[in-house]
């Protein structure tokens, strides 16, 4: 367990990490639609699609390591240095997206998206993350914390009115274990119901996949404007 791990907003620097991070699944799960690698740039894209949406995109990260300069020793030529700020370490991110089109009949449902650096994967990273995209998407939700906001997201609720979250995790058919934790954790941690199943609907590998259908009904009001991104 990572003990300071901060989550904050995402911006386009985290575009690299981010990147890394979400094409472990391309090459190591089934979990991403994807066979081939995204760029930094379709990352950054995700990431202004999100923000002009109102939804969140965080990152779970660890402020960068200090280095310290040498001292000053016997040259009195050497005024000693500066201590070097290494970058903020991204360990994981979270998204939401619009389920359709914003203006349409789904215009309340947003889909949830958590991914974890593989080698931190059992830090309780993915947890933190669902808990805090969950205070950012229901309004009734309690978050139960073990990390620290930072920035413009200390104290931020949700910016739109959403009322349904949906995640889709496609999994391999003949491995439905995988599947089985997903579903608990889900559920255990944010109440999440799995509504559906789509069979064989897709092939990596040679392997065939399913499609999970999860959902959460938050506590959002059902009176809403028409527009829900204006």
């Amino acid at each position: 367990t990572i003990s300071n791990l901060l989550i904050r907003i995402a911006t386009l620097d985290d575009a690299t990490a981010i990147c890394k991070i979400y094409n472990q699944s391309v090459d190591q799960t089934h979990a991403v639609p994807e066979v081939t690698h995204r760029t930094k740039e379709q990352m950054e894209t995700r990431i202004r699609s999100s923000k002009s949406a109102k939804l969140p995109f965080i990152v779970a990260y660890e402020r960068g390591k200090r280095i310290k300069a040498p001292k000053k020793g016997r040259n009195q030529n050497y005024n000693g240095g500066e201590d070097i700020i290494l970058p903020d370490e991204v360990h994981g991110f979270a998204y939401a997206d619009d389920y359709g089109d914003c203006e349409g009949v789904y215009r309340f449902t947003a889909t949830a998206e958590i991914y974890v650096n593989v080698e931190k994967q059992n830090g309780k990273i993915g947890t933190c993350l669902l808990d805090k995209l969950m205070g950012l998407l229901d309004p009734t939700y309690v978050e139960k914390g073990g990390y620290e906001t930072v920035g413009e997201l200390d104290g931020a609720g949700p910016q739109r009115r959403i009322r349904s979250i949906v995640v889709q995790y496609p999994y391999d058919a003949a491995q439905s274990e995988r599947l089985a934790w997903i579903c608990g954790w889900l559920s255990r941690e944010s109440g999440f119901k799995k509504t559906g199943d789509m069979i064989d609907i897709g092939e990596k590998d040679g392997r065939a996949l399913n499609l999970a259908i999860l959902q959460k009904t938050t506590g959002a009001s059902k009176e809403s404007p028409h527009h829900p991104v204006s």
